[in-house]
């Protein structure tokens, strides 16, 4: 069953105002992570076979009550993965690497109805755009 972006989208958005990670964070204030980073995926929907790229950069801001686990790294030693700890969200993750979270809960097909994310999950961070990606999950 394919997705609905939109929809996902609007369903992982938290409401106006700040996250739990961000109002938390002791330096709220002096934390900017400028331009967000995001992961495309392409609209099978319209028949494009565009490649998945990651667009802005990957910047580890430090552990958070909402984004703890452990990251994986590249040969180059960028950010490639990231494992899921007991207590984080989504928005904590996006927070935690100046992410959009949603396009990364789309790229790893974390958004509902299906699951979210559990402890103990790989989400891909920095994805191979010569990888297959399908909207259903079957890569």
């Amino acid at each position: 069953m394919p997705c609905d972006i939109k929809r996902a989208s609007e369903a992982l958005r938290p409401a106006a105002g700040l996250s739990p990670a961000a109002a938390e964070h002791p330096d709220y204030e002096s934390v900017a992570c400028g331009d967000l980073a995001f992961i495309t995926t392409p609209s099978h929907e319209l028949g494009s076979d565009d490649p998945v790229e990651l667009r802005g950069e990957l910047v580890d801001m430090g552990a958070s009550a909402y984004a703890s686990g452990p990251v994986g790294y590249n040969d180059d030693e960028q950010i490639e993965s990231y494992t899921v700890a007991e207590g984080d969200s989504l928005v904590g993750i996006g927070e935690r690497f100046c992410v959009d979270f949603v396009t990364v809960a789309v790229y790893n097909h974390r958004f509902p109805p299906s699951p979210t994310i559990q402890p103990g999950d790989v989400l891909t961070m920095r994805p191979d755009p010569a990888a297959p990606w399908s909207p259903d999950g079957v890569r």
